[in-house]
C-alpha cells in the first residue's frame, strides 16, 4: 500500500479539517464558513463517507491532502509530510514528485545568495553604501543586521552571478530561483538586484524563499521583490513570522505595512510585529498567522491608502474569526519605523491603545468626510453601511448604531434600521452560490431542480429504503438528462450489487457522473436516524411532484396532438388520444 493510501486509511478528513476550522455536524456531513473565500452563510461541506470536501460558494473541492495544500499554501510533498507525521506513516523518496529535489536546490541557492549579500554588506568595500544607509540613516545595530541577515547588492556588475557559478550553480537554476534576470537589450544574464539593500524573505522554518530589495538611490521601483517561484508565493508569505512566532503566540500579532517597520520594532523589543511584505493582506497570509494567534492589531500609516487597506483586511480577518484592532501612526510620523526610532515608548503605547476595528471605521470615515454637512453625513453612511451591515450580533449592532448616530447627530433607530436592512452585494451572491450549481442553473425549469434534489436525497438513503424508492418512478419520468442518467445508473448498481455503499458507488461511476454525485451527496437535507420519517416524507413528496410534472407534460403534449388532429378532421386519432388523455388525467385525480 502506498503512502497516500496509508495516510487516508489512518486519518479521517473530518479530524484533519477540524484542526484548522470549526465544523458543525449537519446530518451525516459537516458544514463550515469556507476558509478559502469571504462568506457569511456556510457553504463549505465535508463528507466523512466520501472523505472529500466541497465549497459550493467558491468551488474548491478535494481530499484531505489537497485541503492541507490549499490552507497551508504549500505543495503536495509538504502537505503529504504534514499528514504522514500525523498518521505515523514513514515516507519514502519515491512518494515525492520531482519538484521536491528542485525545491531543495532553490533553497540552497537562496541561502548562498543571502549569505553572500550579507558578507558584502558587513565585510566588503562594495557593501559600504548599504551599511551606511542601514546604520546611519535607519539606525540599525549590527546585531539587528545579523539577526535579519540583511545584505547589499552592488549597483553594477554581475558579482552574484559569478559567485554562484563558482559554487556550481547553473544560470538556469539561478533564473528559477529568481536571483538573476535576462537583459532585454542583449539577452545576457545579470543580477536581478542592483544598488539595493537586501531583505532575505524567510519562511516560518527559517528557510530563505526569496528576497526584497530596497533602492538606496533613485532606482525604480523603490522595492523590488522576487517573482513567483517554485518556493515563493507572495500571497502566502508573512515577513518575520519565523522570528516573531513565539511572541505572536503569547501576545497576538501586530501586522504592519513594511519590512523596515518590522525590523525597527524588533530592535526596540516589540517582537510580535510582522508584515504582509508589500501586498494587500490575503486569506492565505491570515491562515498562516492563525496557526499562532487569533488576535491581530493592524498598524497603519495615517493616509487614505492605509485606511482603505484596513477595510479589506478587517473584512477578511473577521471571516476567519480573528479579533481585530487597529492603531494609526500619530501625526508627525511617516510610519511605524520612524515612530519607533524616535519614540519607542510611544510606539509601544500606540499598539497597546489599539481600538476595535469598527470604532476605527467610524473614526476614519468621520475624518475623511465633513460630518457636519448633509452631504458629508450621506458619504459617511455610504462608507459604513457595507461594513456594519455584516454584523450579525444585534447587541453589537445596537451599540454601534448609537455611536454612529451620536457622531452624525442622527436618530439611532434610523441608523439601526439602515444597518440592519442594507446587505452588501457580496452577501447576496454568496447566499445564491451556496447552493450547488446543479440545483440552481435551470432557473426557468423548476422541475429540473426538483429532480436533482430528489437524486440528492436518494443518494443518502440506506439500501433497504433506497431499493423501495427506486421503484416509485420510471426512467422516463425525468426531464433532466443528467438526473435521468444518474437514476438509471443508480438503479443498475443497486440491482447488480444487492446493496448500497456511497463510497463504492462513487468509485463505480464514471468521472463526470462522480462529480455530480459528489455535489449532490453534499447538498440538501441530510439523512438522520432521528428524523427518518421526515426525510422519507420529503423523498415521497419529491417523487410525487416529479411524477405529477411528468403527467402534466404528457397531458400538454396530448392536448397539442388532439388540436392538430381536430384541424385535420382525424376522428380516429382524436378518439385514441382522448382515451390516453383521460387515463393520464386519472393519475392526477382530476
Amino acid at each position: 500500500m502506498d503512502a497516500v493510501s496509508q495516510i487516508k486509511q489512518k486519518l479521517d478528513i473530518v479530524d484533519v479539517i477540524s484542526s484548522y476550522i470549526t465544523l458543525k455536524k449537519t446530518g451525516k456531513n459537516y458544514q463550515a464558513i469556507c476558509p478559502f473565500h469571504s462568506e457569511n452563510t456556510p457553504s463549505f461541506n465535508v463528507s466523512p463517507d466520501l472523505q472529500i470536501f466541497k465549497c459550493f460558494g467558491c468551488g474548491e473541492s478535494g481530499d484531505m491532502i489537497s485541503f492541507v495544500e490549499k490552507i497551508e499554501g504549500i505543495e503536495f510533498p509538504d502537505a503529504l509530510k504534514i499528514l504522514a507525521d500525523k498518521a505515523g506513516v514513514t515516507l519514502e523518496k519515491t512518494d515525492f514528485d520531482g519538484n521536491s529535489r528542485l525545491k531543495q536546490r532553490l533553497f540552497y541557492i537562496n541561502e548562498l545568495t543571502a549569505r553572500f549579500y550579507n558578507y558584502l554588506l558587513k565585510s566588503h568595500s562594495l557593501g559600504r553604501p548599504g551599511l551606511d544607509y542601514l546604520t546611519q540613516k535607519r539606525k540599525l545595530a549590527m546585531a539587528t543586521i545579523d539577526s535579519f541577515m540583511l545584505g547589499y547588492a552592488p549597483s553594477s556588475g554581475n558579482i552574484l552571478l559569478e559567485f554562484l557559478k563558482q559554487k556550481g550553480v547553473s544560470t538556469d537554476e539561478m533564473l528559477q530561483a529568481g536571483v538573476i534576470v535576462t537583459r532585454s537589450d542583449n539577452g545576457d544574464f545579470s543580477d536581478k538586484f542592483r544598488g539595493r539593500v537586501i531583505f532575505p524573505l524567510m519562511a516560518v522554518d527559517g528557510k530563505v524563499v526569496g528576497f526584497s530589495g530596497r533602492t538606496i538611490f533613485d532606482y525604480k521601483p523603490k522595492y523590488l521583490n522576487t517573482s513567483e517561484t517554485l518556493i515563493f508565493h507572495k500571497g502566502n508569505f508573512v515577513y518575520a513570522l519565523n522570528k516573531a512566532k513565539l511572541a505572536v503566540k503569547k501576545e497576538g500579532a501586530v501586522l504592519v505595512e513594511g519590512n523596515m517597520d518590522v525590523i525597527a520594532a524588533h530592535q526596540n523589543n516589540i517582537e510580535n510585529v510582522i508584515a504582509a511584505s508589500g501586498t494587500a493582506v490575503t486569506v492565505a497570509q491570515l491562515q498562516l498567522i492563525s496557526r499562532y494567534t487569533k488576535d491581530i492589531v493592524l498598524s497603519l500609516d495615517a493616509d487614505s491608502a492605509g485606511i482603505n487597506a484596513a477595510f479589506r483586511a478587517v473584512d477578511l480577518a473577521e471571516k476567519l474569526d480573528f479579533n481585530i484592532k487597529v492603531c494609526v501612526t500619530p501625526a508627525g510620523y511617516k510610519d511605524l519605523d520612524e515612530l519607533v526610532r524616535s519614540a519607542p515608548e510611544e510606539a509601544a503605547g500606540m499598539i497597546r491603545s489599539a481600538i476595535p476595528a469598527y470604532d476605527f471605521f467610524i473614526t476614519a470615515s468621520t475624518k475623511l468626510h465633513d460630518k457636519n454637512t448633509p452631504e458629508g453625513k450621506k458619504k459617511i453612511m455610504e462608507d459604513l453601511m457595507p461594513k456594519f451591515s455584516r454584523i450579525q450580533n444585534k447587541v453589537l449592532l445596537d451599540h454601534y448604531s448609537g455611536e454612529i448616530a451620536k457622531q452624525l447627530e442622527l436618530d439611532k433607530n434610523t441608523v439601526f434600521n439602515l444597518l440592519s436592512e442594507k446587505k452588501p452585494l457580496s452577501e447576496v451572491s454568496i447566499k445564491y452560490d451556496a447552493t450547488p450549481q446543479v440545483l440552481v442553473e435551470n432557473n426557468e425549469k423548476p422541475e429540473m431542480r426538483t429532480e436533482m434534489y430528489y437524486m440528492a436525497l436518494l443518494l443518502k438513503l440506506p439500501y433497504d429504503k433506497l431499493k423501495n424508492k427506486l421503484s416509485a418512478l420510471k426512467y422516463t419520468d425525468f426531464i433532466d438528462q443528467e438526473a435521468q442518467d444518474l437514476y438509471g445508473v443508480l438503479g443498475a448498481y443497486v440491482d447488480s450489487k444487492h446493496s448500497f455503499n456511497i463510497q463504492d458507488f462513487f468509485s463505480f461511476v464514471e468521472k463526470p457522473v462522480r462529480n455530480l454525485v459528489q455535489d449532490l451527496y453534499l447538498s440538501g437535507m441530510q439523512y438522520d436516524e432521528a428524523s427518518v420519517d421526515t426525510f422519507i416524507r420529503e423523498v415521497d413528496t419529491l417523487a410525487n411532484r416529479i411524477k405529477v410534472d411528468g403527467v402534466k407534460r404528457a397531458l400538454k403534449l396530448l392536448t397539442e396532438k388532439i388540436k392538430l388532429a381536430e384541424k385535420e378532421n382525424n376522428d380516429k386519432l382524436i378518439a385514441e388520444l382522448t382515451v390516453q388523455f383521460n387515463q393520464l388525467s386519472k393519475e392526477l385525480k382530476i
